[in-house]
């Protein structure tokens, strides 16, 4: 069965790659209270191509900082830790990714603009709503859609055609990926979570994305990308897979902490943060090149 094999190569890190040790150094030294700013710097520093990225783009206008910040120690005392941490999983996974040397069956820098729409998105309505912490709601939403991007690497022909299939009748992609596949790039997403040991509410929020999370550990997390993916669907903010804009079920708010003037506001509100946002593709690699 196709999804078995699916799972088997992403258990096994089969035509996936796996995630550089430094991701896993930064997350232990994060998860321990008694870490100082010179500890997670000093994890960050033991990959110079890594922390030169981190500090290209913690010297970005997307960051706001009018000084210079020239180390890693700097980047965490003056951003904090959950910017940094940020920066390390966006920076990592999307490297990963674009560097592969796979041509998948997403059209690569549009389906990256998506990606940082929901993610710019899913931190804007945390801060206006506090349901989750911000900046987990950014990379949450960045990773939303991991699972395709593993679906393009491990099974590129097939799924190819489950996306032509969607904008051909006009269907939202998790559809004709469970009629076709028996599976979904949620379903997908959450296992490469659970490979990579990402933290329990990100691989939640990854694979529940397309469902309503009524109620979970870190449901606030998963609720903010269900509803910020919705948000930004529309052709305006990348290409989603999807032959139909996602609904928006305003009956789903009731008892979140969300309005339905929040989710109004976010398309304008997170217009200039968007294309901030997007430097993070120029400090990746070219466009249109890679994954």
């Amino acid at each position: 069965m196709l999804a078995d094999k699916v799972k088997q190569h992403v258990m096994e890190l089969r035509d996936l790659p796996s995630l550089p040790e430094v991701v896993a150094r930064v997350l232990q030294v994060v998860d321990n209270p008694r870490s100082s700013a010179a500890d997670f710097g000093r994890a960050i520093s033991l990959d110079p191509a890594l922390t030169a990225r981190i500090l290209r783009l913690a010297n970005s206008a997307f960051y706001g900082y009018t000084g210079r910040i020239g180390t890693a120690v700097q980047a965490v005392t003056i951003l904090g830790f959950a910017q940094v941490r940020s920066l390390v999983l966006t920076v990592s996974i999307l490297d990963l990714f674009w560097h592969s040397g796979k041509r998948p069956a997403l059209p690569h820098y549009d389906f990256w603009r998506h990606c940082i729409a929901c993610a710019v998105a899913a931190r804007a309505l945390a801060r206006r709503t506090r349901i989750c912490p911000p900046e987990e709601a950014f990379v949450a939403g960045l990773l939303h859609d991991l699972g395709k991007m593993v679906l393009a690497t491990v099974i590129p022909d097939e799924y190819h055609q489950v996306v032509k299939q969607a904008e051909a009748e006009g269907r939202v992609l998790v559809e004709v990926e469970q009629e076709c596949l028996s599976l979904t790039h949620s379903m997908v997403g959450g296992w490469a979570a659970e490979k990579w040991r990402l933290p329990m509410a990100l691989n939640q929020a990854v694979e529940r994305h397309h469902e309503w999370v009524a109620d979970a550990p870190a449901a606030g997390l998963a609720r903010c990308v269900f509803f910020a993916n919705r948000v930004v669907g529309s052709g305006e903010f990348g290409w989603s897979g999807n032959g139909q804009p996602l609904e928006i079920d305003t009956r789903l708010l009731a008892g979140t902490g969300i309005d339905p003037a929040d989710l109004d506001a976010i398309p304008r509100e997170i217009a200039e943060d968007y294309q901030s946002a997007c430097q993070l593709l120029d400090v990746i690699g070219s466009k249109g090149e890679g994954f």
